[in-house]
């Protein structure tokens, strides 16, 4: 079976696309974006360009181990968005996002976004919300502030019986976000999914038209 996305199927996506709308972001995401290569996102480049689609953006989805400074050179050239998979701190990204061997993938994961930072990459991270890390709302929010992180999202664990977190649960980690959040009254800090709600609450339009899918970030690795 072929999981990784063939040039010519990139091909026709961005076609189509280009066919029925003038403008949006084309969202990598995976498995791992990352395993494409860059050759495969050289290619995606050409094609936009070739097709005149100057108002697209590119964003990845990935778990950070495989970045480098060649990625990151790429994706400043070419304005890419990053979204990073980072759960927390050590003790909590290392109970489920592991290597083969069974040692944490931590440490590899914010050279990862070193890397990025150092480049001048623009990147955000996504946690995935398990029902054990839906007890460490204030230690998660604590670790992105004390690393610079300045935009981040959340998302509930859903589809292993062993890490699902319940609505109940994840609604009580976002209020004790919210708390935080709101305290802090930082606009540079952004959490994308209580912004959405905000814009909907106040009837603006909306980013965020229903909370996130219950699907697991979760990787092996």
């Amino acid at each position: 079976r072929q999981s990784i996305m063939t040039e010519s199927t990139a091909k026709r996506l961005i076609e189509e696309l280009a066919r029925v709308r003038d403008g949006g972001t084309f969202l990598w995401h995976g498995g791992e974006a990352l395993l494409a290569g860059h050759e495969f996102y050289e290619f995606v480049i050409e094609m936009q360009k070739s097709l005149g689609l100057t108002n697209y953006r590119n964003d990845i989805q990935t778990n950070g181990l495989l970045l480098s400074d060649s990625w990151a050179d790429f994706f400043k050239q070419n304005g890419f968005m990053i979204g990073l998979s980072i759960d927390g701190p050590s003790e909590i990204h290392d109970k489920l996002r592991i290597f083969g061997s069974g040692a944490g993938s931590h440490r590899q994961v914010m050279r990862g976004a070193k890397k990025l930072r150092n480049n001048e990459v623009q990147f955000g991270v996504l946690v995935v919300v398990t029902n054990q890390s839906s007890k460490n709302a204030k230690e998660i929010f604590s670790f992105m502030l004390e690393n610079g992180i300045k935009s981040f999202d959340f998302k509930p664990c859903y589809g292993d019986e062993r890490y699902d977190v319940s609505l109940i649960d994840f609604a009580n980690f976002m209020k004790e976000i919210f708390d935080m959040w709101a305290r802090l009254d930082d606009p540079d800090v952004h959490i994308r999914i209580l912004e959405g709600f905000i814009r909907n609450l106040l009837g603006s339009k909306a980013s965020v038209c229903r909370s996130e899918e219950h699907t697991s970030e979760l990787q092996s690795h």
